[in-house]
């Protein structure tokens, strides 16, 4: 079992406390394949709602969640974002808690040329999940290191 940062843990705690409902955590380790198993393990307890922190990608949980939706269960997902499918059911209570992946990485690689007074001609190294569009560029939870890529090159790495 991977531990989930306390920060989050407590606010769920004290969003159970607060609003009354049960909570059951599920860990998956962040692999993908035990990721949609407990998503549809998940809807077939038929529970009133489902938040997930992390996902693998629109592709497997899009279908996921029109099972979920249809069904009447409310999803909610933290940290990375699935807007076109959030869009499609924001109606419904669809939500998403989290920010700008993109630009939090972006921030990061621009905050790191500052702090270590990096300067053109240096290298960098980022390791990110491999998660491109069409267009190269990163999508869904690689968007973080996208943004960490772009903001050193902005710096001349």
């Amino acid at each position: 079992m991977i531990p989930v940062p306390s920060v989050i843990t407590n606010g769920v705690n004290q969003a159970a406390h607060d609003l009354g409902p049960t909570i059951e955590y599920v860990y998956s380790g962040w692999l993908s394949d035990q990721m949609a198993a407990q998503f549809k393990d998940a809807i077939d307890e038929k529970p009133d709602a489902i938040a997930m922190m992390g996902h693998p990608g629109p592709e497997v949980m899009g279908p996921l969640i029109d099972e979920a939706e249809r069904k009447g269960i409310i999803v909610t997902l933290q940290n990375v974002d699935l807007q076109n499918i959030r869009e499609k059911y924001i109606a419904n209570g669809f939500g998403y808690a989290g920010g700008d992946l993109y630009k939090f990485g972006l921030e990061l690689g621009k905050g790191l040329v500052r702090k270590f007074n990096l300067k053109s001609g240096d290298e960098g190294v980022v390791l990110l999940a491999a998660a491109l569009g069409p267009d190269g560029k990163g999508v869904g939870r690689s968007l973080m290191g996208q943004g960490d890529v772009d903001g050193l090159k902005q710096g001349g790495l």
